[in-house]
This record gives C-alpha cells, structure tokens and sequence, in this order.
C-alpha cells in the first residue's frame, strides 16, 4: 500500500508534538520572612515550574547557620481559561513545590546560598535568599536555662549540659534550639533519664531530635513554674575558650486570656495562638589540652574515672573449644559511642589465646557498656584468662591511669586425637610355635594288599546314606534361616529408628518447653537441635553443626527453603552461645522458627 508510509509519519508526528512543545523547567526560592528570630522556625520553599518531580537536594551543610528539617514535595497544577473578543487561550499550569523548615543559628544577616536541584537529568540553580536574624528578648512568663557540669574540662572529657525549661503560661507546641550541639565543637548525645515512680516523663524536640525530658514543679522570682529538664552529654573536640551560644526556645501560646482545665503545656483546644521566642543563657567553657607527658602508646581516648571488670564462661574446657570472654566497663556518662580497643592488642591474652578479628558490638547496660568476645584457649598450659587492660586520662588526677580487670582461672584439657589404632580389640594378638623335637623320626609307609578297601561311588550311593541328604539340603536350609533372620533384623532395626527419630522430636520440644527466656535458652536449644539431627541423620551429636547435617540433609530430599532456615537457627544459637547474643530476636518466638523449621524438614525427608 502506497498510503502507509504517509500514516506512519503523520503518527510519529503527532507523538513527538508533545515532548516538543513541553515547556523547559524553572527554578525559584523564596523564603517565609525576610526577618526572623534566632529560634524561630520559618519555611523556606524551592519552587519548580513545569516539573512534576524533583530529587530533593540535602540542605544540612547550607553555611552552618540554619537548622534544616526536610518537610517533602508537593504538586502544585492549576489552569485558566480566558475568553478575549471571542478568542479562547487556555493556560495550564504545573508547579512542583520542595518544603524545608530552617531555624536560625546565630543573629545577623544570613544567607541561604545556592542550592542545585536536579530535574530528569537536567541540574538548575536557585538565587541565594537573605534573612536577617535578631537576638530573641526576654518573654514574661517563661525561661530556659542551661548549665554545665564543670566550667573546665581536657578535651575528651566528657561533660553534662543540663538544660531547663521554665513554663509560667500556658503553651500548646514548642521546639528548642541549641546551637552548641551543632556547632562542631563538640560531640554531643542525650541522656535518657532513668524512670522513676511518680514522676512524669516527656518526648520534646531539640534541634528537631527527640529528648527525654523530665517535668517537675519550682519556685523562682515569686512565681510557681513548671519545669523540663533534659540532658546532653557534651565531649569537647579541641582546646581553647568555647562560647557555647545560648539556646532558645519557640512556642505557641494562647492569646486570650481564658485557662484551659488542662494546664501546662499538654493539650489546648483550637484558640488563636501568638508565636514567641524565648531566649536562655550562653555558657563559656576552658578546655585545656592532654598532656604529653606520660601518654601510654595504647592510649584508647577515655577521658575520666573508668573501672573494666570481666568474666568468662565456661571456665573448664578443651583446647580449642570457645570462650565467651564478657567485659563490663563502667565510668561518666556518654559511653554510648565508645568502642574497645582489639583484644589482639593485649599480649599477655594474645600469647595464649586464639581471638577473632570481629568482635560483637557493645551494649548499654544502664550506665555501664558491656562488650563480649569469644576467645579459644590454644594450649592445655593456659591456666587463667589474664589482666586485660585499658588506658585512660583521669582528669581529677591529672595523669594517665590504667584500668585492668582480675584474672580469671581457667582449666583448659588437652585435646586427644582418637585414631583407629585407639579402638578396642583392633590390635592382633601375637600368638607362639611350639615347637616339637620327635626323636623317632619319619615313620615308614605300609603298602600291601591287605590294606586295600572295596569302594563304590555314583549318585545312587550318595542318596542312600544321611551324610549325603545332610550335604544336599544344608546350602538352602542355611540361606534361607540367614535370609529369615536378616528380614527380622532389618525390621526390628527399622522399627527401633523410628522409635528413635520420634523420641528425639519429642526431646526437641522437651527442650524448647524447658529453656525459658534467659541467657541459657539459645544453647538449650542448639543442644536439642543437635540430638534431634543426630538420631536422624545417624551423626554425633555433641558438636554437630550446620555443614554436618546440610550434605546428608539434602542427599534424603531437603529442599533449599528448610536448608537456608536451618543455617538461620544455627546461626541464631551460635551467635547467642558465643558472642553473647547478635540478634535482639526473644526466645520464644525463636522457639517458633526451630519448630516450623523442624517441621519442614520431616515433611520433605520424612519422620
């Protein structure tokens, strides 16, 4: 047909039209205010004309001097038609809007730098934008104080900067900003407060994170307040004078006059709200630098009064079978990022221990970190796990202090390689010859007729004589009663296997049912995992493993699924047995899996 080439373009015309006629993107930032309040949250909004998405760009690094808080995309459509001296134009609109919500750092004017948005591969930029920022005046009413621990302090030492959050009126929303934990000067973490009966306990934000805070009741200036009280702890970085830069609070208050019968700062009804800005104090703190002098090689960084403790389980073992080595290290707060030193470090434990580079990470344990690692004695002369050691600065002394745990007894056995030759009764006994001097010598042979016999020989004379039935009949009366008997063993073998295998099912769940929820349930339940494997499979139980049982698993029919959540419980178990527990998975709904996972293996080779 002539006419299809012509259709065919005329199509991909009208398919390109539109890609051509696509408006090209613009960009456009524009901010809340062109005046704020250090505190003061305000919106600032990328806007992208003709774009109907947009990869969020990352703000947090804009000049250090706002906070950033991403509140997400929006599409933004409208259209309009207008009809002028009977000519129709109708125009169609498409916004993309990204929302951001910055706070205010310092006082001045402050600039929102460039900021590259990418759109479909294409890279557009926004203009900067400019905000002046003013100091926050007092607030009738209301107050925020903060304090430090110690005004001096070396570096690394960590501090506690307890913040205080003074209510006189009522207010329904607010947020607090601290520059100083942004500031880079120090390393900052909150403290969660511990629980205590009667008291009250609140999520608040602080620089957009959430805090703990406690709330209590005080008297200040003849007023009554109600008060929050939160903590950090702060480490400074390096030695100098620290400004840290007085923190602020901003919030919504009703503007009537009218009480709502839930006081403080809980829940108020939809009344018109006054934004306001509350300014609290600005702290200086001395760092003074560590001394050179006397700084041990191994140094770790810890800065203050450490005490290490550690104990060891099992005590009595083979060479080579695991320990699981548990150090407890307690001190001033702020632990929650300090990591140990390797142990392999320690050479007094390295000289007589195996010890695997990975080491399980610690954990909080109320004021105390608790770190384990599995240790492997490497020869029967080791007699105790010895003093592990950790350097640190002890500021109150002024020098550098070591703290070490006790040593801790060991009863480590030789490991002995059993060989065939161990087997009892394999050895050959060594018989004797006797032998026997005849003195008469070789006797002489007797020839003669008379020593001659009449035989007859054939098949006729073979059947008339017992010996011959005996000899006929023996060969298949043997192979039968050998063939019988073989027939029962086999069927009394099989039946004493199946015994077996359905014993060990239920001292699987005996097992599970006994292990209760502690520290000792993985290894209840790797045990019984063991001996359920063991009677199946015909293996050694008692250190049976997960590359043990996979071959011969698979061999009678094990599919891939219950192999990989068989590897799963063992992995599970072995990590809770030793590395002192990986997973933060409880006990009981772990029983569950081994059941399910036991399940499914009988139903694919069978119980």
């Amino acid at each position: 047909m002539w006419y299809r080439p012509a259709i065919v373009a005329v199509w991909v015309v009208a398919l390109a039209w539109p890609a051509g006629a696509q408006q090209a993107p613009q960009i456009k930032a524009v901010a809340q205010r062109d005046e704020v309040v250090v505190g003061e949250p305000f919106f600032y909004q990328i806007h992208l004309e003709n774009a109907s998405s947009a990869t969020p760009p990352d703000l947090s690094g804009i000049g250090g001097d706002f906070t950033v808080e991403y509140l997400g995309g929006s599409q933004s459509n409208s259209s309009s038609i207008r009809i002028i001296n009977g000519r129709r134009t109708e125009v169609v609109r498409r916004e993309y809007v990204l929302n951001y919500r910055l706070t205010a750092r310092r006082p001045g004017m402050l600039e929102i730098p460039s900021v590259q948005v990418d759109i479909g591969g294409q890279t557009l930029s926004t203009a900067p934008v400019s905000v002046r920022a003013r100091r926050p005046e007092p607030v009738d009413g209301f107050k925020l104080e903060a304090a430090l621990s110690k005004d001096a302090a070396y570096v690394g030492e960590p501090l506690v900067l307890t913040t205080t959050f003074y209510i006189g009126r009522q207010v329904q929303s607010f947020g607090i900003t601290m520059p100083a934990l942004e500031s880079g000067d120090f390393a900052a973490e909150p403290v969660t407060p511990p629980r205590r009966s009667g008291r009250e306990y609140f999520a608040i934000s602080v620089n957009g994170a959430e805090v703990i805070a406690e709330r209590g009741n005080e008297s200040a200036d003849g007023r009554q307040y109600i008060t929050l009280v939160f903590q950090h702890v702060i480490v400074p970085r390096a030695a100098g004078e620290v400004l840290l830069d007085q923190p602020v609070v901003s919030l919504d208050t009703p503007s009537g006059q009218r009480r709502s019968p839930l006081e403080g700062f809980s829940i108020f009804g939809s009344r018109d709200l006054r934004r306001l800005v509350v300014p609290g104090n600005a702290l200086t703190l001395t760092v003074r630098p560590l001394p050179a002098a006397g700084r041990p090689a191994d140094f770790s960084g810890l800065v203050g009064a450490y005490e290490l403790s550690a104990a060891a389980s099992p005590n009595s073992v083979n060479v080579g079978d695991p320990i699981t080595l548990t150090l407890t290290l307690s001190g001033p707060p702020g632990l929650a990022s300090f990591e140990l030193p390797p142990l392999q470090a320690q050479p007094a434990l390295s000289s007589g221990f195996r010890i695997p580079s990975e080491m399980a990470p610690g954990r909080l344990d109320g004021g105390r970190k608790v770190f384990t690692q599995t240790l492997r004695a490497e020869s029967a002369e080791v007699t105790e796990i010895p003093p592990i050691q950790l350097s640190y600065f002890d500021p109150e002394r002024g020098e550098y202090a070591v703290a070490a745990t006790d040593p801790i007894p060991l009863d480590v056995r030789q490991t002995q390689v059993v060989t065939a030759a161990d087997a009892e009764g394999y050895q050959q006994a060594v018989g004797t010859v006797a032998h026997v001097a005849v003195d008469a010598g070789i006797a002489h042979n007797f020839t003669g007729a008379a020593a001659l016999r009449p035989q007859r020989f054939g098949p006729d004379v073979w059947m008339r004589t017992p010996g011959s039935w005996a000899l006929l009949l023996a060969p298949p009366l043997l192979f039968g009663a050998a063939a019988a008997g073989r027939l029962a063993q086999r069927a009394g073998g099989f039946r004493a296997e199946t015994r077996r295998r359905r014993q060990a099912r239920a001292r699987l769940e005996a097992a599970l049912a006994g292990a209760g929820d502690g520290p000792g349930a993985y290894t209840a339940a790797l045990d019984g995992l063991r001996g359920y494997l063991g009677a199946h499979l015909g293996l050694n139980a008692s250190a049976l493993t997960y590359a043990d049982a996979e071959g011969p698993l698979r061999r009678r029919g094990a599919g891939e699924e219950s192999l990989a959540s068989l590897r799963k419980v063992f992995d599970t178990c072995e990590a809770h047995r030793y590395a002192g527990g990986a997973t933060p998975e409880s006990a009981t709904g772990f029983f569950e899996s081994v059941r399910d996972c036991v399940a499914s293996i009988e139903r694919e080779i069978g119980t």
